[in-house]
């Protein structure tokens, strides 16, 4: 009877939050240089607004539109879904294209390494479209994802399941570190996540045995901070809450903060971790949770310990599909080059806070 309880109060509070799309906002991903914020939006919307002023200098809609991304000279390119490729002039505001893949195939992600490289991720490889080479295998660590990986195969009359030793998923999340390093993940909600790393200047797949076990890890951000030390961030809202926060030494993930040891008196509960982002003028780490934005500073060894409340955003969230609870409203976290802290939510648009108050992009 207890289980039953707790399981309607979370479906109630599932369709409290289930509102119209008419006061949503989706973007799908956001980009930023010192003095615009570039976001491209679920039906191909590209909007450019001012950092200074905050008001939107540019508009333009194409549904072919599919992915953003910004190289190392600061220039913001556009990738489409048949495979077309342009940079957009900041002067006119327009797209100047000067690139048609051999195939007519979604352009999923762009990156630039150190180098201004540029690596593609489209069905279903990391692409390199300058050498015309590709990567579709990538190893499959035991005991990751779901179990949908496995393929159907046939003999005679009889079908089986079989787990291939490689695979590739589109990511849900994807980031390049400052090392070269694509980090792509895939996450599943109580199944747990398939994580893959690719190294673009050594041009192959780094060791994929990073966790002890990707069943309990549920990918939210891979972050950098300023001494090129890469976090990863971890939550999900299953029945009850969880979140935890790891740190990349030597290739491996090393716990530094996990909620269900953390028990401060103000605190109802277990946290449910979402996207980190590193304040490198405070020389802290901030992460979302259900219950607002916190950060805290990272030990040179040992764990975190203490954590201190930052703003709670209100903010429309979604239903977990793979498990009992909600979505993590926030995408995507990032400081502007003045250090304000700039949201890119699942519903309600993209919202700058600046320390006092929380303004939201129109």
């Amino acid at each position: 009877m207890k289980h039953f309880y707790v399981l309607l109060l979370l479906l109630l509070h599932a369709f409290g939050y289930s509102q119209s799309d008419s006061l949503k906002t989706f973007y799908k991903e956001m980009i930023m240089d010192n003095n615009y914020l570039y976001a491209l939006g679920s039906k191909g919307e590209l909007s450019v607004w001012d950092l200074n002023t905050l008001k939107k200098r540019h508009l333009a809609q194409d549904t072919m539109y599919y992915s953003i991304a910004k190289d190392r000279g600061n220039n913001i390119h556009i990738g489409t879904k048949d495979g077309r490729l342009a940079k957009l002039n900041k002067e006119r505001f327009s797209l100047d294209w000067y690139s048609q893949l051999k195939k007519k195939v979604l352009i999923h992600n762009i990156f630039f390494n150190s180098q201004n490289k540029m690596f593609l991720i489209i069905p279903n490889c990391v692409y390199d479209p300058v050498d015309d080479k590709y990567w579709d295998k990538f190893k499959i660590v035991p005991g990751s994802g779901m179990v949908a990986i496995s393929q159907i195969k046939k003999f005679l009359f009889f079908s089986y399941l079989k787990k291939p030793k490689y695979n590739f998923m589109m990511p849900q999340i994807s980031y390049m570190d400052s090392k070269d390093r694509i980090w792509m993940g895939n996450t599943f909600g109580e199944f747990g996540t398939i994580l893959n790393v690719f190294d673009s200047k050594k041009q192959k797949e780094l060791d994929p045995d990073i966790f002890e076990s990707y069943g309990e890890l549920s990918l939210q951000s891979v972050v950098e901070d300023d001494k090129k030390n890469v976090y990863i961030t971890s939550g999900l809202q299953h029945m009850m809450n969880f979140g935890s926060i790891y740190k990349i030494v030597n290739g491996k993930a090393v716990t530094i903060f996990n909620s269900l040891d953390y028990k401060p008196d103000t605190l109802e509960g277990n946290l449910y971790i979402g996207p980190g982002a590193f304040n490198v003028k405070e020389q802290k780490l901030y992460f979302a949770t259900q219950m607002g934005i916190y950060k805290a500073t990272v030990p040179e060894e040992g764990k975190i310990t203490v954590l201190e409340k930052v703003f709670s955003p209100e903010l429309i969230y979604n239903r977990e599909n793979l498990a009992i609870g909600m979505q993590m409203a926030i995408k995507k976290m990032e400081f502007t080059a003045d250090n304000r802290l700039v949201l890119l939510t699942s519903n309600n648009g993209i919202q700058i806070y600046d320390g006092k108050e929380i303004i939201k992009l129109q």
